[in-house]
Formats: structure tokens, C-alpha cells, sequence
């Protein structure tokens, strides 16, 4: 970074930085969405048994 380029290779590691930290955001978001459709899609068995109370 001693080069006079300093300022552009900050400017590179922050966008890097931040694109990483979206590419992470959407990796869960992602997970969370594929989680939930998958326990929760119309016609699916119930994922635990039932509790012995119910009727």
C-alpha cells in the first residue's frame, strides 16, 4: 500500500469486504428460506411425532 495506490486498494478491500458480507447475508437468508419451505409445504407429514396428549 506504499505504492501512491493506497487509497484504491483501501477502496478494493472495502468493496470486497462488503460484497462478501452480502454473499454471507444471502447464504442464510437462503438456508432460513429452504429450512422453513421444506417444513412447512402444503400436503407434508409433520416433521416430529405428535405429542401423547393430542387427539
Amino acid at each position: 500500500m506504499e505504492n501512491g495506490h493506497a487509497a484504491r486498494d483501501l477502496r478494493e478491500l472495502r468493496d470486497l469486504l462488503e460484497a462478501w458480507r452480502d454473499a454471507r447475508r444471502t447464504a442464510w437468508q437462503t438456508t432460513i428460506k429452504v429450512v422453513t419451505t421444506a417444513a412447512y409445504r402444503p400436503g407434508s407429514r409433520p416433521r416430529c411425532p405428535a405429542p401423547a396428549w393430542s387427539g
